[in-house]
């Protein structure tokens, strides 16, 4: 089994693979250019980076090393926090806007007065900057409304990419499958509650505090529980 690293940054994308050992059995390296009309703009064509990013793992893949040892996992580290809003279908609807982006500093300040620099540092452990998505994600609102209406979420680069490998499937039909295995799970309950149905007495939730506030302890236990009866 061979691992194969990513490393997305904002100038060009590195594919490495390594064995098991750690060694290396091949390496790629394809720049882009990022786009900079003017001044305080800074962003980066999705499809530009797929191109590269392909076209390495394609390269990689007729090393006789790698061949030999086929590619069985793989990870990523991209440039920062850029952002990218994207459609039902997973379809970028505007370029990605990188983390040196000057748009966005009025939000950041938005942020601040309605938060509080103080306080946005003690819940995330982060200074206010303006490198980080929620304000790029404000501005958007903002300043394209057109785009922003159209939007069905928004991602950075590694769920970007990792969406080009498949798990936008895995998660299509995620909840299909867990809904039909909750029915399931409900219709066995209710079935066996036919017999006794004194054991509805314990959805009430202070036997719950009753549990917790005999023995801190038993808060794992009750979790535990939760996990149970959701069939995690």
């Amino acid at each position: 089994m061979s691992l194969l690293g990513i490393d997305l940054g904002t100038t060009g994308i590195k594919c490495v693979v390594y064995n098991e050992d750690g060694k290396v059995l091949g390496k790629t390296y394809r720049e882009y250019k990022l786009y900079m009309p003017e001044k305080g703009i800074a962003e980066l064509e999705q499809k530009k980076v797929l191109d590269c990013l392909f076209k390495n793992i394609k390269e990689l893949n007729s090393f006789e090393q790698v061949k030999l040892d086929p590619i069985e996992a793989l990870s990523i580290s991209v440039s920062g926090d850029e952002v990218m809003p994207v459609d039902k279908s997973g379809s970028p609807l505007y370029n990605t806007i990188m983390s040196m982006d000057s748009r966005g500093y009025e939000e950041n300040d938005w942020i601040n007065s309605i938060i509080g620099q103080e306080n946005i540092y003690k819940i995330t452990g982060q200074p206010p900057s303006n490198l980080y998505p929620l304000n790029k994600i404000i501005w958007f609102k903002n300043n394209r409304p057109d785009i922003f209406s159209k939007t069905y979420k928004f991602l950075c680069w590694e769920e970007f990419i990792f969406q080009q490998f498949g798990t936008d499937k895995i998660g299509k039909i995620f909840g299909p499958v867990m809904t039909i295995l909750f029915t399931f799970i409900g219709a066995l309950g209710i079935w066996a509650l036919k017999d006794n149905w004194s054991v509805l007495e314990a959805i009430n939730p202070y036997y719950a505090y009753k549990m917790l506030v005999a023995e801190p302890g038993n808060f794992y236990l009750l979790g535990a529980i939760f996990l149970c009866t959701t069939g995690a």
